[in-house]
């Protein structure tokens, strides 16, 4: 198991950016997430709500 919280030289923005790039391109999962469940808030991070 890899989380990208533990590797070094990034800062919470680009861990941040890192893990979304990482799952929307399939080649990591959220271990705890649930089928149905989105836990998107709305907007995304990386264009400002849009």
């Amino acid at each position: 198991e890899l989380k990208v919280g533990d590797l070094p030289g990034l800062d919470a923005a680009d861990q941040l950016t890192l893990a979304r790039r990482l799952v929307t391109e399939s080649i990591a999962v959220v271990p705890d997430a649930r089928a149905g469940s989105t836990g998107h808030d709305g907007g995304r991070g990386d264009t400002g709500g849009a």
